[in-house]
């Protein structure tokens, strides 16, 4: 999320599942300063926000609280490369934990403006969830590929790729500039990509667009089934809830319109309908939504259910 609000549009992770476990993620974003990467990693230090104004207009980026990184840098030694936009100077900064460990002009320099983060020796002092990590390491590895599919969803002209380095494969491969349709296809297969119906609908100030599968067409899992508030993937909401709800409908009617009434309804008057009762079938849907004013996007990509399932 850091590289794609530095402005980058080549983003690479690649995960290292060794006798030392690390995540190396590198972009070709706008870079930090030198003053930027000195204080990189401590509690609460953020580029992003300046002034309490800068909060009350309201968060644009992905993050801005400035935890993540220091969060990580107590779990691991925490290696932090950049080189900013305009500079031919190189800066790095290694810590452990709130310790610095060396701070000053990189040894290697970067060819080009960018970032590369490094996280070594990972939950070096947990040593018991290490070990559980390590009993499940392709678990954890796929969730970092369904994390980063999320943000290829949603941020198309960013391209990302996942490799892991000990096996020396690439698990995720996601060029910019592929539209939202190309990308499900990669991911489930041109089937069931070319059965999703656009979706485009306003009501009041929120803006909901996406695809959908019709509702005669149903999908055995719930893996086609993204859903997205202001760019910001989210799971298990009301809004969930509602487009069940509505599919619902959709599937007794045989009707698109119902589909999109009941949507409607569902997320401005944020009714997501009782608890289900049985296995009702679900849609899988890719949505965006926002607002048709200078307030704040609300955006809802693609979503899915499993049951008569239904990607919508």
């Amino acid at each position: 999320c850091n590289s794609i609000d530095a402005g980058a549009t080549l983003v690479s992770v690649a995960v290292d599942t060794g006798s030392m476990l690390s995540v190396t993620v590198s972009d070709n974003g706008g870079g930090m300063s030198v003053g930027d990467v000195k204080v990189v990693g401590f509690r609460y230090q953020t580029s992003k926000l300046h002034t309490m104004s800068d909060l009350e207009r309201g968060v644009t980026t992905l993050g801005f609280r400035g935890e993540a990184l220091s969060s990580i840098s107590e779990l691991s030694i925490l290696e932090v490369t950049s080189r900013a936009s305009g500079s031919f100077e190189t800066f790095t900064r290694i810590s452990k934990g709130q310790t610095t460990l060396a701070c000053g002009p990189s040894r290697y320099q970067l060819p080009k403006a960018g970032t590369v983060v490094t996280c070594k020796d990972l939950f070096y002092n947990h040593p018991v969830r290490r070990d559980v990590i390590r009993r499940s390491l392709a678990k954890q590895v796929e969730d970092c590929r369904a994390r980063l599919y999320r943000l290829a969803l949603i941020h198309p002209a960013v391209g990302l790729t996942l490799t892991d380095s000990g096996a020396r494969r690439q698990l995720l491969h996601a060029p910019p500039g592929r539209s939202l349709l190309s990308t499900l296809s990669d991911a489930f297969g041109s089937t069931t990509a070319s059965t999703l119906m656009p979706i485009s609908l306003t009501s009041g100030p929120f803006r909901i667009r996406g695809y959908v599968t019709p509702s005669h067409v149903s999908l055995p899992s719930a893996e086609l089934q993204f859903f997205y508030v202001n760019r910001r993937f989210v799971c298990r909401t009301p809004l969930h809830k509602a487009v069940s709800k509505a599919f619902a409908s959709a599937c007794m009617s045989s009707s698109q319109a119902a589909f999109a009434d009941e949507l409607c309804e569902g997320i401005v008057c944020g009714d997501g309908g009782g608890r289900r009762r049985g296995r009702q079938p679900a849609p899988t849907f890719a949505a965006a939504a926002g607002t048709t004013g200078a307030g704040a996007a609300l955006n809802l990509p693609p979503l899915g259910h499993p049951g008569y399932v239904l990607y919508l």
